[in-house]
């Protein structure tokens, strides 16, 4: 039972070997940033789970074949394929790979953009690659974009008149519990760190302005920031000083991008009462400024709050607008609304372990969930900008079967371990 486990944070979800990215479909209209445009659906994806990880990536290019295989074709039969040369007829186009390194303050996520310019594609859609990366590739480096990043712009811009793929990416400064904010000049590790505050800032400004001619860009600052409010409120408020002075140098140096936070909402909503999470955490929500938020980014389980799927309702997320209206500044629309990012999502397909959940883990429980989901009124009111499952292919036990997080997410798949599809699949891409 729960109770016996302990609540489940997020945050501990394990690092990969390799590292988790998010590929996403993207549609040719995307949504701007405080109003989606009519009809548009939202960007769908999953995190990077080629069929063996975590502890094997080998098999990196039958996955990005799968993705490719699973979204519209980016080119014509016949047209420019993965390395420069002509496709097979009737192929997809393989649109561009990326890394998310750990240290990024969560587990694998996904991403995509949520508000932007249109992406015009001959015969198809652009996939975006989501880098869920810590801020820097060591303390030596703090300022400096992280190389992950530069990585996935490179491959997602080969082809300069049709790219293979956009690209959104997260500044993560904890890994866990564990803060990333100590500097060579300043070995304090929290907010209080003025000097690991202008560096964080200064890598943010320099990414957004390298890839200014790269739209949709977007940019997300910190992952299920509400653990850290939980943990320490008093520093959370020179956190959110830094997220408003970093919003504001990135609109600076380039207004086209689009910036946001993430939380999670079982935890911040309290509606995580299986996992032992019924305090509510709206402290940290409402203490943005909104008019420094383009879009609010969410990861959601529900399995925390429902024993079964079919449990799942239409206003599920309706105390987060609540809070929205009655405590923030937040620009709602005429149903109450403020543009989401769900960017991490899913329900497990199966049980992996004699350890059992107070939740239903079933084929059938996924498929609902998918379903109502895409039932619920956000994506009816078209105020999804992006939702991404967590894996496509289910994680490999080897090594990892004891973790806590291979019981828990392993299954939160579309496909199984040797990439068979979920029946939830065929529901999620018509959805």
């Amino acid at each position: 039972k729960v109770s016996a486990l302990g609540p489940h944070d997020p945050q501990k979800k394990m690092v990969l070997p390799g590292r988790w990215l998010i590929i996403l479909l993207c549609g040719l209209s995307l949504c701007t940033v405080h109003a989606l445009a009519a009809g548009a659906a939202p960007l769908k994806g999953y995190g990077l789970s080629p069929i063996g990880f975590p502890s094997d990536f080998s098999r990196l290019q039958q996955f990005f074949r799968n993705i490719g295989q699973l979204g519209t074709p980016s080119e014509p039969a016949g047209g420019i394929g993965p390395e420069g040369r002509d496709a097979p007829e009737g192929s997809f186009g393989f649109k561009g790979t990326g890394w998310a390194e750990s240290g990024g303050g969560g587990g694998g996520t996904d991403k995509n953009g949520e508000g932007g310019a249109t992406a015009e594609v001959s015969g198809g859609v652009l996939e975006v690659v989501y880098a869920n990366t810590a801020w820097r590739d060591s303390e030596s480096t703090s300022g400096q974009v992280p190389s992950v990043m530069h990585l996935v712009q490179s491959e997602c811009s080969v082809r300069p008149r049709h790219p293979r793929c956009h690209v959104s990416v997260e500044f993560g400064w904890r890994s866990g519990s564990q803060l990333l904010l100590s500097v060579p000049s300043n070995p304090v590790n929290n907010w209080s760190n003025e000097q690991a505050a202008d560096l964080y800032i200064e890598a943010v400004v320099e990414y957004v302005t390298k890839y200014a001619s790269r739209e949709p860009l977007f940019v997300f600052l910190g992952n299920e920031n509400n653990f850290y409010f939980q943990e320490n409120a008093t520093d959370y408020k020179n956190w959110i000083q830094v997220y408003n002075r970093a919003y504001a140098a990135a609109k600076a140096a380039n207004p086209n991008c689009t910036i946001g936070p993430t939380f999670n909402f079982e935890s911040m909503s309290g509606n995580g009462v299986l996992n032992g999470w019924r305090a509510t955490q709206w402290g940290a929500l409402t203490a943005h400024d909104f008019s420094r938020v383009d879009v609010l980014g969410l990861t959601s389980y529900p399995m925390f709050n429902f024993t079964a799927a079919d449990q799942y309702p239409p206003n599920y997320f309706e105390s987060l607008f609540q809070q929205l209206s009655c405590c923030t500044n937040a620009p709602l629309d005429a149903n109450g609304l403020f543009p989401l990012a769900l960017t991490e999502t899913g329900w497990p397909q199966k049980q992996l372990s004699s350890t059992v959940f107070p939740w239903a883990e079933s084929t059938e429980d996924a498929s609902t969930y998918v379903q109502r989901l895409f039932a619920s009124s956000p994506f009816a009111h078209e105020k999804v900008a992006l939702v991404q499952w967590l894996f496509l292919n289910s994680m490999s036990p080897s090594g990892v079967e004891d973790s806590m997080e291979y019981k828990e997410f392993g299954s939160i798949a579309m496909q199984d371990e040797a990439g068979n599809p979920y029946p939830s699949l065929a529901l999620w891409q018509g959805a």
